[in-house]
């Protein structure tokens, strides 16, 4: 069975879930004797995964566990500099949606107490464009939107204010279903075995595994053989990481 071993690309996975190299990061800048020099020592000195439950998930142990939404969204405030930009990276993040959810329907209700309290003194033109305005924010699924346009440009900076107060916000954990597929420990472990050639897996007796039964949102990498059988093979194929056991 071929093995294919991107040494470069390896120790850059690893970089990124936590192994401590020598160099900042294994980019393309570095040159190959040096990320030899390095998987080298890691051959020496391995980076261990945690397989941290029966079935054998397999977990980044040193991984920061996420405490505030910051740590699962990925998002720099300062980088939303339109309503487009803003818009897009709140759309697929349901805490992020949810609090411009709540603002546009607290703008929906003052604005139909003002439709309400000066309708007869509001001019023809005025009043078509409140209740365009009413009927925008009303759209269930788009209303959140519609609110963000509606601030403006000009009001950019409280709304960047708006995404940081959020991100700064301790995880109410019953969100957990709208995070990311790739997350805390597990996550992070996960995307590194997913990255890595199907046959080295195959040989690690690892795999992917999304979705145990039938409407499970589990999504994780499970170490099938023996912590023993896999480091064996690891040591074996010269890889600079291993397994140990953390139940």
């Amino acid at each position: 069975m071929s093995i294919f071993l991107n040494r470069r690309q390896m120790l850059a996975n690893l970089f990124a879930v936590g192994a401590s190299l020598v160099m900042s990061s294994p980019g393309a800048k570095v040159s190959n004797a040096l990320v030899d020099q390095e998987w080298r020592r890691l051959v020496e000195d391995p980076w261990f995964f945690d397989v941290i439950d029966d079935s054998g998930t397999i977990a980044a142990g040193s991984a920061k566990e996420p405490s505030i939404y910051a740590d699962v969204f990925s998002i720099q405030s300062n980088d939303l500099t339109t309503l487009e930009q803003l818009i897009s990276e709140v759309e697929d993040r349901y805490p992020l949606k949810f609090i411009f959810q709540f603002h546009a329907n607290s703008e929906l209700d003052d604005l139909r107490q003002e439709l309400a309290d000066n309708w007869d003194t509001l001019k023809l033109r005025d009043r078509k464009r409140m209740q365009a305005l009413e009927e925008a924010l009303e759209d269930e699924e788009n209303g959140w939107a519609a609110y963000i346009l509606h601030e403006g440009e000009a009001a950019l900076p409280r709304l960047r204010g708006i995404v940081e107060d959020c991100l700064a916000d301790s995880i109410d954990w019953s969100d957990v279903e709208h995070f990311p597929r790739c997350w805390g420990g597990q996550g992070v472990a996960t995307r590194f075995f997913e990255d890595l050639d199907a046959d080295l897996r195959h040989q690690l007796d690892v795999e992917i595994v999304d979705g145990d039964q039938p409407g499970s949102s589990y999504f994780g990498a499970q170490l099938y053989s023996g912590i023993d059988e896999a480091n064996t093979v690891a040591q074996g194929l010269g890889l600079p990481f291993r397994f140990r056991d953390a139940t």
